[in-house]
């Protein structure tokens, strides 16, 4: 019988080969950058559950101490209709908006509970597992912070454009790969054989050797390749333009918002301070029989 073992190895395509090789690995990196946009929106869900969650307790507050405020309001219905100073009708309306502040309350508590349902889900968590959040310290931004420094900042750090940089990276390599399709190709062949011939002469061959192929002509293969890796260069240029400016817009719009968000801030807690006086003024005046139930409900 015959025995054969042989041993190819390739040398160099002059660019081929190689840049396939190169852009696999730069899209391995790509794809790295991709679960990396995931990782991030999973962290916004689980500050946005988190959030919710706190807002859900400190409406469940607000509506505990309308309820308050209601059921103080009939109690000085009923008693203003028993010294016969205050009509039926202000009791039955003071009743009815107690009746909707209780609601309000249960609704409120729901609403608690969906938002710790929904933040157990986003960790993953059993149903039963308790959740208790601190609510975070005030956001503190430096004076010096603007809207230009934002947005250089995102747009150096969004991993959604370091990954379509990756991407452009990789469509580079395949172009440069497209480039040397027509190259030759050299190689090396190391081989054994053996045959046992006779008892006198076995025949024992080994083989080295050094091989070259060149595809003089392609019909137009490398031509096309390279077209199409170019078009996807464009076509990741363009994307990228687009994703800057939006990310852009995106970065001023958030800013402008948080200013707005912080100066409502502002203007909510000044008229807290402004209902509790206003309250106290109507429920005098109510009380002394000069105003109505609706002044102290509003």
């Amino acid at each position: 019988s015959q025995i054969s073992v042989q041993l190819q190895l390739l040398l160099t395509t002059f660019g081929r080969v190689e840049n396939q090789i190169a852009a696999a690995f730069l899209n391995i990196d790509a794809q790295a950058k991709a679960t990396d946009i995931e990782r991030r929106t999973l962290d916004l869900q689980v500050k946005t559950g988190f959030l919710n969650h706190l807002k859900a307790l400190a409406q469940i507050e607000a509506a505990q101490a309308n309820l308050l405020v209601s059921q103080q309001n009939l109690g000085d219905a009923e008693q203003l209709f028993k010294q016969g100073v205050m009509a039926k009708f202000d009791v039955v309306q003071a009743d009815l908006q107690v009746t909707l502040d209780q609601q309000r309350v249960a609704q409120s508590a729901t609403d608690i509970e969906t938002s710790r349902a929904s933040f157990r889900t986003l960790l993953v968590l059993p149903p039963d597992a308790p959740v208790r959040l601190i609510p975070p310290p005030p956001i503190v931004i430096d004076e010096d912070v603007t809207v230009k420094g934002l947005q250089e900042l995102a747009l150096k750090h969004r991993p959604e454009l370091i990954a379509l940089d990756r991407q452009l990276d990789v469509a580079k390599a395949l172009l440069d790969a497209a480039a040397s399709e027509s190259n030759p190709q050299i190689g090396m062949n190391l081989g054994y054989y053996t045959n046992p011939g006779t008892s006198l002469a076995i025949q024992n061959t080994p083989l080295l050797g050094l091989n070259f192929s060149w595809n003089v002509f392609d019909g137009g293969l490398s031509a096309g390749k390279v077209a199409e890796a170019e078009s996807q260069i464009r076509s990741i240029n363009d994307q990228g333009d687009q994703m800057r400016l939006q990310i852009g817009l995106d970065v001023e719009t958030n800013w402008l918002k948080y200013l707005q968000t912080y100066y409502d801030l502002k203007t909510a807690e000044q008229r807290v301070v402004t209902a509790m006086v206003y309250y106290d003024m109507a429920r005098q005046r109510f009380v002394n029989g000069l105003g109505t139930s609706l002044e102290t409900q509003e």
